[in-house]
C-alpha cells in the first residue's frame, strides 16, 4: 500500500511540473523580441571641393549608416556647421547627393566646406578642413582668375610644370627686366609681365586679414601663419618668399636714365608693393595674359 501511494504521488508531481512548464510558469519567455541595436552614423569620407568656372563641385564617399547628407559652406576662417548662419556667405544645402554643384554669388573669397552625414537625430561630420577658391579654375599649366579675368602661368620662369603631379619643380629664375623681355619674346609671346595692380591680386592671406585675396597695392597680409602668401593649392612648388618680391611691369621711377620697377612680396606678410629695384636687378617673374 505504501509503495502504491509513493508512485501516485510521484506521478502527480510530474503532471504539475509539466503543467507549469507549459504555462510558462517560472521560465523565460522565448518569444520576446531582442533589444534593438542603434546604428552609429559614420562621417563622410574622401570629401573634396573643386572649383571650376565659378562653381564649386563637392563630392564624398558614404555608406549605409547614413540616411542623408547636408552640405555647409561659408567664407570665413572657421565653420561650425551647428552655427553656420553666423558666418559670412553661409549656406546649408539639405539632403544633398554626391557630387553636388553650388554656384556662390560671391566668388572672391575662400570658402570652407563641411559635409554632414545624418541618421534620425544623429549627425557626423568629416574631420579634415576643406577649403576652395571659386575665383580660380585650374587649367593645367595656367590658372584662370574669374575675378580679374587674368590667366596666370602656374609656374614662375625657370620652373617646369610636372603634369603628373600638377605642380612646379625647380627654383624660380632671377632675371633682369631685359632678360625677362627676351624670354617672353623667345618662349611666351602670348604672355607678359603683370602690372603692380595685377600682381597684388595674386596675394593670398590665410588669416583673411585684411582679405583672403588682396585687391589694392596699399594692402598687406596681417596676422598670418603662412610661409608664402600665395594660394599654394594651385600655385605649388617653390615660392620665392624673400622680401625683394616678384617683378612687375610698373615703373616707379625713370630719372637719370635708370628705370626703377616695383615688385610685390609673396612672403609671410605678402602684399608689400612699395618695393623698388633699379635695373639690372635679378628678380623672380610670374607671367600673365588677359
Amino acid at each position: 500500500m505504501a509503495r502504491r501511494q509513493t508512485v501516485v504521488t510521484a506521478f502527480s508531481m510530474t503532471l504539475i511540473a509539466l503543467s507549469l512548464t507549459g504555462c510558462g510558469g517560472g521560465g523565460s519567455d522565448d518569444s520576446a523580441p531582442p533589444p534593438v541595436q542603434q546604428v552609429t552614423v559614420n562621417a563622410p569620407q574622401n570629401v573634396q571641393a573643386v572649383a571650376q568656372d565659378g562653381e564649386i563641385s563637392i563630392s564624398w564617399g558614404g555608406d549605409s549608416t547614413a540616411e542623408a547628407y547636408d552640405i555647409y559652406l561659408a567664407s570665413d576662417l572657421e565653420l561650425d556647421y551647428e552655427n553656420y548662419s553666423t558666418y559670412d556667405n553661409a549656406i546649408r544645402l539639405m539632403d544633398a547627393t554626391s557630387p553636388t554643384v553650388y554656384t556662390p554669388s560671391d566668388i572672391s573669397p575662400l570658402y570652407r566646406v563641411v559635409v554632414v552625414a545624418k541618421r534620425a537625430s544623429q549627425e557626423s561630420a568629416h574631420e579634415q578642413l576643406i577649403t576652395v577658391a571659386p575665383r580660380y579654375t585650374d587649367q593645367g599649366e595656367t590658372v584662370l582668375d574669374h575675378q580679374t579675368n587674368l590667366v596666370w602661368k602656374k609656374c614662375a620662369i625657370g620652373q617646369v610644370y610636372d603634369e603628373a603631379q600638377n605642380t612646379c619643380v625647380n627654383d624660380p629664375a632671377l632675371l633682369s627686366h631685359r632678360e625677362t623681355q627676351t624670354y617672353i619674346n623667345d618662349y611666351e609671346q602670348e604672355f607678359r609681365l603683370p602690372t603692380q595692380a595685377e600682381l597684388i591680386t595674386l596675394v593670398h592671406c590665410d588669416s583673411g586679414k585684411p582679405a583672403f585675396f588682396l585687391t589694392d597695392t596699399e594692402m598687406q597680409c596681417e596676422d598670418t601663419t603662412q610661409d608664402a602668401s600665395l594660394y599654394t593649392t594651385l600655385f605649388s612648388g617653390t615660392i620665392f618668399t624673400q622680401i625683394s618680391g616678384y617683378r612687375s611691369s610698373t615703373i616707379y621711377d625713370r630719372s637719370q636714365g635708370v628705370d626703377v620697377y616695383t615688385r610685390v612680396e609673396f612672403g609671410r606678410l605678402g602684399g608689400r608693393s612699395n618695393i623698388q629695384g633699379s635695373e639690372p636687378a635679378p628678380t623672380p617673374v610670374r607671367l600673365v595674359k588677359k
